[in-house]
């Protein structure tokens, strides 16, 4: 955080003086805040991206670390904002998550953003140890059910994409798996691996270094279609759950009332980033699709991922924190 804030002092400074009088947008650095450590999966999507945006806007787009409140104390800067386009934010679908899951929020989420565009869908995998006796699916189902207390799901914190996942499995599933809570990925994982819980969603770049190590087995993605990087993994419709899915999402935000000509200039430095054959291969590297949605369809998938996490609060009756 303290070097991702000198450099971009730094490269204000020396960009200062450059910028001529009456140039269009941008003519200074831009910030984009990313709500979650370095090295996890918001990041490993914005670091590649914001170096494309760098070369096509022609100003240096720096990724701020601002983790906290499970994303929510990068979004409240951001919220904050002034409206000019110089502070965004790239943040995943737990953005559409928190409403229905924490009392307050330092920000309003209808309100107090701009929504720019989706850059990038990451499905869910179904991890399980590796020693845990079932090569797919039905066979995990089958064990679930007839032997509950040997299957327990691991979940990154109340809420989170791989709780919903897991409360919408039991639910498809007509299981009862206990839900064991972790305060963030890294912890899950570690205790999947030693075989401290029994499966674990997980969003497909986080899990692709596990399941090529065989250290973990995936059994199923969430996805329409199987990832080209992990062919062997069948989808949920082909191992019997009909249209399950799942992803955890990524889209840029920027504050409210951001300037139509700003908007207009992000929506389209981003499809072009989207377009770079070097980006789409390293997100797809990464089991990601890349996805662009902006406008009138960008604003129709919230909105339907929101009513999804909605129905699957309500229906397992979280309560607020």
């Amino acid at each position: 955080m303290v070097n991702a804030a000198r450099l971009f002092v730094a490269v204000l400074l020396c960009c200062a003086g450059t910028a001529a009088v009456g140039s269009e947008w941008p003519e200074r650095p831009i910030k984009l805040i990313v709500s979650f450590p370095a090295g996890g999966s918001a990041d490993s999507v914005a670091r590649p991206l914001a170096q494309k945006l760098s070369d096509i806007l022609g100003q240096p787009v720096v990724i701020f670390n601002k983790p906290g409140g499970n994303g929510t104390i990068g979004l409240g800067d951001v919220a904050k904002a002034a409206p000019d386009g110089y502070t965004l934010t790239l943040n995943p679908s737990s953005f559409s998550i928190h409403p229905h899951v924490h009392e307050k929020l330092p920000y309003d989420s209808d309100k107090d953003f701009t929504p720019i565009a989706l850059v990038a869908k990451s499905p869910l995998v179904l991890l399980v140890n590796k020693d845990l006796p079932v090569s797919n699916l039905q066979e995990f189902v089958n064990l679930a059910r007839t032997q509950s207390k040997k299957v327990t799901f691991a979940t990154t914190g109340t809420g989170a994409a791989a709780h919903l996942a897991a409360l919408m499995f039991n639910k498809t599933t007509a299981t009862d798996i206990l839900m064991v809570p972790y305060k963030g990925n890294a912890d899950a994982l570690n205790d999947l691996v030693g075989g401290h819980v029994s499966a674990l969603f997980d969003p497909i770049q986080t899990a692709l270094p596990q399941i090529r190590s065989g250290r973990l087995r995936a059994l199923m993605v969430a996805s329409e279609v199987r990832l080209p990087e992990v062919s062997e993994i069948p989808t949920a419709e082909e191992s019997g759950l009909g249209s399950f899915r799942f992803y955890s999402w990524y889209v840029v935000l920027g504050p409210a009332n951001l300037p139509p000509n700003v908007r207009s200039r992000l929506v389209g430095a981003i499809q072009q980033a989207n377009q770079d054959a070097v980006l789409q291969a390293r997100y797809v590297a990464m089991g990601l699709e890349p996805k662009v949605l902006t406008g009138d369809s960008l604003t129709a998938f919230l909105r339907a991922e929101s009513d999804l996490y909605r129905g699957i609060v309500r229906e397992a009756r979280i309560p607020k924190q």
